[in-house]
């Protein structure tokens, strides 16, 4: 019984330690040139990204005179040549399956591009084959798109284990656990404590 109970406690330690464990994505571009200045931004997932909507919080992306916040993202994998596309974008900006569009008022978007091999899925430092950002109002551009100088600047993506703090529910599986460890451990040590009884063979 003593067994059963450690064995419970520490799957249960086991189980509420690796409740929350997520991937963080933490993306960064440095300017070069252009009137886009460098940014950088970060999000998490349960696991690593595959194809749909991107939990994101809103980022800021500047010339120092007009502000994009950047609110949504969407990422996938295209099915003709298997290029993994990670498209961010304003509020008002239509993004989707390796596609995004801007109306022509003050939206932005910014597309990635990862040829051949879909999309990262381990953890490391990674920079995307293409990047193209288009920000209206001031009509800028960055990345490789075809108009411009491709060399405005370099972005990179670096893929780690997330530090998360503990959910409530997880919170409370740790709790037990641990109770359960300590109750096993005390009625051992009590176990072991208590003198054999007279006449019992030693």
């Amino acid at each position: 019984m003593r067994r059963t109970l450690c064995c419970v406690g520490f799957g249960m330690l086991a189980c509420a330690m690796a409740a929350r464990a997520e991937v963080l994505y933490e993306f960064s571009y440095a300017r070069v040139s252009g009137p886009i200045q460098s940014f950088s931004f970060s999000l998490t997932s349960p696991t690593f990204i595959s194809d749909g909507s991107l939990r994101l919080a809103p980022f800021a992306i500047t010339d120092g005179a007009h502000f994009w916040s950047i609110s949504q993202g969407y990422a996938t994998v295209e099915d003709v040549f298997g290029n993994g596309c990670t498209v961010f974008g304003t509020a008002d900006a239509d993004v989707g399956h390796c596609s995004a569009g801007v109306p022509p008022n003050n939206g932005g978007t910014l597309f990635l591009v990862w040829n051949g091999g879909g999309l990262p899925s381990s953890e490391g430092l990674y920079t995307p084959d293409y990047i193209a950002g288009q920000f209206y109002a001031a009509g800028e551009y960055i990345g490789t798109f075809p108009t411009i100088n491709p060399d405005t600047g370099r972005l990179e993506l670096n893929i780690t284990q997330a530090s998360t703090v503990p959910e409530p529910a997880s919170i409370i599986l740790i709790v037990s656990a641990v109770a359960m460890v300590g109750v096993w451990r005390g009625s051992r040590r009590r176990s072991e404590k208590t003198p054999p009884l007279l006449g019992q063979n030693r």
